[in-house]
């Protein structure tokens, strides 16, 4: 059994929603021991998407840890800042609300958006964070074209259509993601389809952020790293030439490929990815 919250905290100057789920009865896990208290992850979830978004994850390790599912700023019932989407923004975020929380050095788990966030978080602010689990992170990044007018025509569409999703109603919603994503769990739409709708246009302007080379953070992160990858021809993104120049570029890193799988790797392949991302965990229990 586990205790589900609601809470918001101020940090890096905006309010950040979460859910907190807490094992119960009592405030430790049987992994860890009766002395001590739980690890604590912080679950990053992908653009566009919420902390809800975790919500299948959540389920699979509430009883042993305690898991804390933030909203990004512009996601969820986070504020929403017309500018500020940036890695380094979003890694100042987190690392105000692990103060916030007076968690100790959780590990950070993230898809996507969150994984950008993630190991943003570990090189910017290490004393903050244990580990980080990241899986499939938009590199490297050639996503927003290469001058100002292009990004700003990407950034004019993108808000777009996050505009023209909000309009959806749930059941719209539901219904597409059923369509589009046929082996997603059931329990997977709903959540899915209400991130859409509180999902803020202006995440669009994340494609005028400045932005480091992904390969800078990795550099910088000291703390074990987990990269999770699938299957490009899937929709996967971190491909196979990536993964070779990561593993130049970490410290402390491994790899686990999830086959069958494309970018949302916990949501395709649910079993699998809890199975490395357990076994990634237990070395810190």
């Amino acid at each position: 059994m586990s205790e589900r919250v609601e809470g918001s905290a101020l940090a890096n100057g905006i309010q950040i929603h979460y859910s907190r789920f807490t094992p119960q009865p009592r405030k430790t896990s049987h992994i860890r021991g009766r002395n001590r208290p739980p690890l604590s992850i912080v679950l990053l979830h992908g653009v566009t998407d919420n902390g809800m978004c975790w919500i299948r994850v959540a389920d699979a390790l509430c009883k042993d840890y305690d898991l804390i599912l933030p909203d990004s700023r512009g996601h969820g019932f986070t504020d929403s800042p017309e500018m500020g989407y940036g890695v380094d923004d979003r890694a100042t975020d987190v690392s105000g609300l692990i103060q916030a929380l007076s968690l100790d050095r959780p590990v950070l788990l993230g898809h996507s958006m969150g994984a950008e966030t993630a190991i943003g978080t570990a090189a910017l602010f290490p004393d903050l964070v244990r580990a980080v689990i990241l899986e499939d992170p938009p590199w490297p990044g050639r996503f927003w074209g290469s001058t100002p007018e292009e990004r700003a025509d990407r950034a004019a569409q993108w808000g777009e259509d996050i505009r023209k999703q909000k309009a959806l109603s749930t059941d719209e919603l539901v219904a597409q993601a059923r369509s589009q994503h046929p082996d997603w769990a059931e329990e997977e739409l709903l959540s899915w389809a209400e991130s859409k709708q509180q999902a803020s246009p202006f995440v669009a302007n994340m494609v005028h952020a400045p932005r480091r080379r992904w390969s800078d953070y990795l550099r910088q992160a000291q703390c074990p790293i987990l990269l999770i990858t699938a299957d490009p021809e899937r929709g996967a993104i971190v491909n196979a030439q990536t993964v070779q120049e990561a593993a130049l570029f970490w410290k402390n890193g491994r790899i686990v490929n999830i086959p069958n799988a494309g970018h949302s790797i916990h949501r395709e392949q649910f079993d699998p990815y809890m199975r490395a991302v357990r076994d990634f965990l237990s070395k810190f229990d």
